[in-house]
């Protein structure tokens, strides 16, 4: 049959002939089928590897996703507790400023009441009429305004820099 040793047919060997690998290693076609048998169940257990890790690694994105999900869920109420506290925070502001209000307006009108009693006891001496009298007064009522316009003026700049606080300072002024 042609060119071959044993017998065999040109470009067919036998099972006990030698196949020449990369570095010269002979196997022998069965001995070949063998390793390339192992090598394909290798490569198998690896591709059902990966597919475990891709399936872990699933998972873990998608706990990843939920765990998001909640977090920004409870942002979302933290934020809304946070400007509940705030809005208690300003009505309690309110509420302390209202109740000082009250308690100086209630002094002044003890010493109100105080005066009033005094001068109709006759233990306190009316305001006179004479010109320094009228002068003291006059200057009084000038160095009051001026306090006032000060205090206004500081009102402004506190509020021009905490603007967050217009509503309870409209409320001084």
């Amino acid at each position: 049959m042609g060119g071959g040793t044993g017998g065999a047919p040109r470009g067919q060997a036998g099972s006990s002939a030698r196949l020449m690998g990369g570095h010269g290693a002979g196997l022998t076609l069965g001995e070949a089928k063998k390793v390339a048998k192992g090598r394909k169940k290798e490569v198998k257990a690896k591709k059902e590897e990966l597919q475990g890790y891709r399936a872990a690694v699933g998972e873990k994105e998608e706990e990843k996703a939920r765990q998001e999900e909640e977090a920004a869920r409870r942002m979302g109420l933290v934020e809304g507790l946070e400007k509940e506290c705030d809005d208690k925070q300003a009505s309690v502001n309110s509420l302390l400023y209202d109740r000082q209000r009250e308690v100086e307006r209630a002094e002044a009108l003890q010493a109100m009441a105080l005066a009033l009693r005094a001068a109709a006891d006759g233990t306190r001496a009316p305001l006179g009429d004479s010109e320094e009298d009228i002068e003291a007064v006059e200057r009084a009522v000038d160095e009051a305004e001026s306090e006032v316009e000060e205090v206004r003026a500081l009102l402004q700049e506190v509020q021009a820099a905490h603007p967050d606080m217009g509503g309870l300072l409209d409320r001084v002024y």
